[in-house]
């Protein structure tokens, strides 16, 4: 949910802090992605329903999805897997991963029309080297 909300690759999911959600201005912040470029991304209030739902089942102390120790986060190799026994489970046959999710993002906020650099700034980028994949 939070990869396809906010457009957000798995390694920077993976290592979201509880810090790095401000609920009230509704951003996320992105600390230490790939390409080192720091950013802030919108939060849709229908996640931040849901993480507050999440937050009060587990309880967490630093990271959003925390490890099995509780002072590391879950590794992104763990959330792939996650996703695929969910992908499994919902009965998908088309191959999907998870960074497609970050793709349908992209698709849906454009369809939906937002500028192309506001996207883009969201996702990190600092050109489009290639057209943006449409998934449908």
């Amino acid at each position: 949910m939070v990869m396809y909300a906010t457009g957000l690759r798995v390694s920077e999911v993976a290592a979201l802090k509880l810090t790095d959600i401000d609920s009230a201005r509704m951003i996320i912040q992105v600390r230490n992605p790939k390409g080192h470029k720091q950013r802030e991304v919108k939060m849709p209030s229908e996640l931040l329903v849901w993480l507050r739902i999440y937050y009060q089942k587990y309880k967490q102390a630093l990271y959003l999805f925390e490890g099995a120790d509780k002072k590391s986060h879950l590794s992104h190799r763990t959330i792939q897997t996650i996703f695929k026994q969910r992908i499994l489970s919902a009965g998908i046959k088309k191959p999907v991963s998870s960074h497609d999710l970050r793709h349908t993002h992209t698709t849906h906020c454009l369809e939906e029309g937002s500028d192309l650099q506001a996207v883009q700034r969201n996702l990190g980028h600092s050109t489009l080297k290639q057209p943006l994949p449409i998934i449908t």
